[in-house]
């Protein structure tokens, strides 16, 4: 699936990351010069893996977390079986990494290295998770998935399966746990294993970037926007590795009303010169 469909794919298929890119860059003045070029895949690519580990060896360690979740989702003792649980995530974990490719799987990757070479700037991709319970109503699962920057076309297989990899991290099921308000922890416990798809991304090499919210976090003013920036790029400041500048800025008076110069201490930049990936300055 790609944001240059015409119709944007539902949410449900692509998560609610790729189906917001999409919608934004069907925006005539957005889409040339203001999102990335951006390319979804989507719950149907991950399904035969999921079908995979529902049915070998594996299925024992996820009918082990299906139980954990059902049985702790209102409950107290989530650590009860800490040990026990995080051992069986781990095992998936590492499964995960050595599923093999059916034929549609690996023409979709070799296609998207080819996109990845030909059409985006440095031949860098970002592959970020868009799960499909991400961004609810109720659990946003906000950093908890894995994100891959400065992915090369070789590492690109790598880097998709580290993202698959990590729904099924112990961290997330604590998540899902905690933070259900229903017998639907996050789609963990479904017999089709919950959806999952992410989106890879043209990388861009920022000299500044951020975080802008549409309404004020701190104090729900929606006539307040909130932009959080540092140098390079917008990792550290989603992760909270610097102390990033803040500006607070009142949409009705059109003015800014509150400037905070964070020390920004930490500077990452996309590695140009060979590998790919990310440094830190």
């Amino acid at each position: 699936t790609n944001a240059d469909a015409t119709a944007p794919p539902s949410s449900a298929v692509v998560g609610g990351k790729a189906s917001s890119l999409a919608k934004l860059y069907t925006i005539p003045s957005l889409q040339q010069h203001h999102v990335p070029k951006s390319y979804a895949l989507s719950t149907a690519f991950f399904q035969p893996w999921l079908d995979i580990l529902l049915s070998n060896s594996s299925s024992e360690d996820y009918a082990l977390i299906v139980r954990h979740t059902l049985e702790n989702q209102n409950a107290d003792n989530i650590d009860s079986s800490a040990s026990v649980v995080q051992a069986a995530c781990d095992r998936l974990k590492q499964t995960c990494l050595t599923i093999p490719l059916n034929t549609s799987q690996k023409q979709t990757l070799d296609k998207l290295s080819n996109i990845i070479v030909t059409e985006f700037n440095h031949g860098l991709a970002a592959v970020r998770s868009s799960g499909i319970e991400e961004d609810g109503t109720d659990q946003s699962y906000a950093g908890m998935f894995e994100t891959k920057l400065g992915v090369t076309p070789l590492k690109l297989e790598w880097a998709v399966r580290e993202c698959f990899a990590s729904k099924f991290d112990y961290r997330v099921l604590r998540y899902a746990v905690s933070s259900s308000t229903s017998n639907t922890a996050g789609g963990v416990e479904s017999g089709g294993g919950g959806g999952f798809a992410l989106v890879v991304m043209e990388m861009i090499d920022s000299i500044i970037a951020g975080v802008a919210f549409s309404a004020n976090p701190l104090n729900s003013d929606r006539d307040e926007c909130v932009i959080d920036s540092s140098y390079g790029l917008g990792e550290s400041v989603v992760d909270g590795s610097v102390t990033a500048d803040r500006f607070i800025y009142d949409k009705v008076q059109n003015k800014l009303v509150h400037k905070i110069i964070g020390s920004k201490k930490v500077e990452r930049r996309l590695n140009l010169v060979e590998g790919g990936g990310v440094t830190t300055n």
